[in-house]
């Protein structure tokens, strides 16, 4: 697991250090991509018991999607 670990953690590197990816969305806006990678390696450091590196990745991805989220959200 330690190992998977540091393959997660080399992996969101490369991905800090490389252009915000956009993906259409029906042809009409465009979102940031958010790989799953943040979410299986905060499980990963969870399993380890890295829980403050794990709440630090977790807030990356709040960080990289807040502004997709209305302040009111309608149902």
């Amino acid at each position: 697991m330690a190992e998977a670990v540091e393959h997660y953690l080399d992996l969101l590197a490369l991905l800090q250090e490389g252009p915000q990816q956009q993906v259409p969305l029906h042809g009409r806006s465009a979102l940031p991509r958010i790989p799953e990678v943040f979410l299986e390696a905060a499980s990963a450091l969870e399993q380890l018991e890295r829980h403050k590196d794990a709440i630090a990745v977790c807030e990356e991805i709040i960080t990289r999607t807040e502004d997709l989220i209305p302040e009111t959200l309608r149902i």
